[in-house]
């Protein structure tokens, strides 16, 4: 008797067990959720549209936006973190509330690993800005002064933390100045914190690209570096900061695709197949450098590490600054 229900219950094991592998090679088979933390019309919204189109069509299923903004991102993210992982619900991830809100918060219902990176899509570059009849012409100049006086300068930032933030953290690092003694100067959106370097309300700042390419082509402001490694297309005259001569100062903004934990490996090598099929679409990278972000593909395994090594450096960033809460 023992025996027949041993058998009886490893043969039903061997049948769960092979229809789960089934389910995991058909993916996908029935639509998929793409979320968007943030409201719908912003950055992280628009380049999962992007990518949900395509994937819709390479996958032969369904692949709806979902937007659920709050918290800075909690909202979607603890959505994607508390959803069955079976790779029907994943999330259009952004430095912001991956990596940043992590190092800036203690009591955040999540951890920068709660989710599990599967591919980087693209980068959002940092271009470091001052007005435009600024007597600095070089990052090398702007830097000199801050050696010298640093707390007579000031800076913009888009909210408490972000790119904007640790952009200037990071540049500050890599020259050995203290970053608290420049004065930060927080504005609600990176926007607004470009429009006021041009201003002259500040000394300069550290902002996204696509807050500032329409300022700096309208010779509103000057652009004296950005932080990826080749010139980017819309400022094709600006030095990257390792030409600039501080090759330490790489501070992007992202956005990437994670699902929840314990994701099969079969949704994360599809996904991969995906995005790299994608990027050797002449006409999908067009459309996605038209709306602003550059392609910035990254493996899993690469990407797993970017995100612990950004981590660990906001945080240590944070630190710094004294805006742990």
């Amino acid at each position: 008797m023992k025996k027949t229900a041993l058998l009886i219950i490893l043969a039903l094991t061997l049948i769960l067990a092979n229809g789960c592998a089934k389910q995991e090679a058909d993916y996908p088979n029935k639509p998929i959720e793409l979320v968007s933390a943030y409201n719908p019309g912003g950055p992280s919204d628009r380049v999962a549209r992007i990518f949900a189109d395509y994937a819709s069509n390479y996958f032969k299923q369904p692949v709806t936006v979902v937007n659920k903004p709050g918290g800075s991102g909690t909202t979607g993210t603890m959505y994607v973190v508390q959803a069955k992982p079976d790779g029907y619900t994943l999330l259009m991830h952004v430095i912001g509330a991956a990596t940043a809100n992590p190092a800036l918060m203690k009591n955040l219902p999540y951890k920068y690993n709660d989710l599990v990176p599967i591919v980087r899509t693209n980068v959002n570059p940092v271009v470091f800005i001052v007005p435009s009849d600024s007597k600095w012409k070089t990052l090398k100049e702007l830097v000199e002064d801050l050696k010298k006086e640093p707390s007579k300068y000031s800076y913009s930032c888009g909210g408490i933390g972000g790119v904007s933030t640790f952009g200037v953290a990071q540049l500050m690092d890599s020259a050995g100045i203290d970053p608290r003694k420049p004065k930060m100067v927080i504005y609600q959106s990176g926007l607004e914190a470009a429009t006021a370097v041009a201003g002259g309300h500040v000394s300069f700042a550290a902002q996204n690209a696509s807050d500032v390419i329409g300022l700096v082509k309208g010779g509103k402001l000057r652009a004296l570096a950005v932080t990826t490694p080749e010139r980017i297309d819309d400022l094709p005259d600006v030095p990257t900061t390792k030409e600039a001569g501080f090759e330490k100062v790489t501070m992007v903004g992202w956005n990437g695709i994670f699902g929840p934990k314990s994701v099969p490996e079969q949704v994360i090598k599809k996904w991969d197949e995906m995005v790299t099929k994608a990027f050797n679409d002449n006409e999908f990278v067009k459309k996605l450098r038209e709306a602003g972000f550059v392609p910035a593909y990254m493996p899993q395994k690469d990407f797993t590490k970017f995100i612990e090594d950004e981590y660990n450096l906001l945080l240590k960033y944070a630190e710094q600054l004294g805006i742990r809460q």
